[in-house]
């Protein structure tokens, strides 16, 4: 009889992993975390033979600062300057990514309109993280979004092409300019969820998808009055 308790084997795989995770960590002196990170890539079409490929996705044990790490940058900022001065950069960075999105979603915003306490860096935190991400998002993923879903959803929905280049804007704008209209936002809504399950380049823009679904919902949960509070 085979005991219950008996620990689980590690595949040869996670012990390697582990030990590379170790030797990273040592690499840094102990003041980073390691985690595990996955770099997908989109197809891409040959000029030439016009066949399509993919490279395939890899997986790397990434370091990065740990709280102790963070410390020891901030105690050091006079000996070591640059880390100190890119420590701030990263942290504005995010910053400022936020007040890009709200400037995208507000189109009449002004500096004495403007939500400065939704700059916060607690506010920032507590927000869902596909929200957070969305100011990350590269340009060049959601131009590549546009142009699949375009190519593709005239045939997976029996819409005209203009129809779907009219959604595509949408979604390139991030919806900024239907949130004050649920039932657009709930159409564009669907589409997108079409789109997801039936485009075939859909795994390649998981980050956009999960911003754009997070996005609608926010718009769609607001109140008339927070609407027009918005407008």
């Amino acid at each position: 009889m085979s005991d219950v308790n008996t620990p689980e084997v590690k595949s040869q795989e996670e012990i390697a992993r582990e030990a590379k995770h170790v030797e990273i960590k040592a690499a840094f002196n102990n003041k980073v975390d390691v985690s595990d990170v996955s770099f997908s890539f989109r197809t891409v079409k040959d000029e030439v033979t016009k066949e399509e490929s993919k490279r395939p996705t890899i997986t790397l044990p990434i370091p990065s600062p740990s709280v102790e790490g963070i410390i020891h940058i901030l105690q050091n900022g006079e000996d070591n300057p640059k880390a100190l001065e890119l420590l701030l950069e990263a942290v504005g960075d995010v910053v400022r990514a936020q007040a890009r999105d709200i400037v995208n979603d507000n189109e009449g915003v002004t500096a004495e309109s403007f939500p400065y306490a939704n700059l916060a860096w607690d506010f920032i935190a507590n927000m869902p993280k596909a929200e957070r991400r969305g100011g990350g998002i590269p340009k060049e993923q959601w131009e590549a979004m546009v142009v699949h879903y375009v190519e593709v959803m005239p045939a997976i929905t029996g819409k005209t092409k203009e129809s779907c280049e009219l959604a595509g804007k949408l979604i390139a704008t991030k919806f900024a300019s239907i949130k004050n209209s649920k039932p657009y936002l709930r159409k564009v809504k669907e589409l997108v969820g079409i789109f997801t399950v039936s485009a075939p380049k859909a795994g390649e823009f998981t980050d956009c998808i999960e911003f754009l679904n997070k996005k609608a919902d926010r718009f769609l949960s607001m109140s008339d009055e927070d609407l027009l509070k918005s407008l």
